[in-house]
């Protein structure tokens, strides 16, 4: 479980690295008067973050991640990844693997059982 949402933390950097507009049109959108959150756009967002949900899950059924809501841990989680990814951004520099894995394991920390 840990590498499998490793990867896809990993993967989430650099999507927002080579495509920072994205993140950047969402964040603006759903605070803009435009967003309605109807049900098909709420289920379009659910199905953008079910991978990793099922990963959260999983591991908090095998007790390997603790019992928080598997929302605010994405979450959290996310706004990690984000501020780690515009640290990136801001200065101008390659992403490091090294790097990377100090800041994984920091998230990791905080939200994995103890043991």
């Amino acid at each position: 479980i840990r590498q499998k949402i490793r990867q896809s933390c990993f993967n989430y950097v650099v999507e927002i690295i080579r495509h920072p507009e994205y993140k950047i049109f969402l964040e603006q959108f759903l605070v803009s008067p435009y967003f309605n959150p109807d049900d098909t756009q709420l289920e379009h967002m659910t199905l953008y973050l079910q991978p990793i949900r099922q990963l959260v899950l999983e591991g908090q059924e095998t007790k390997v991640l603790k019992n928080i809501p598997a929302e605010l841990l994405i979450q959290l989680t996310r706004g990690a990844l984000e501020k780690y990814a515009f640290q990136i951004a801001r200065f101008r520099k390659e992403m490091d693997e090294k790097e990377f894995d100090l800041v994984f394991d920091f998230i990791w920390s905080g939200g994995a059982v103890a043991g």
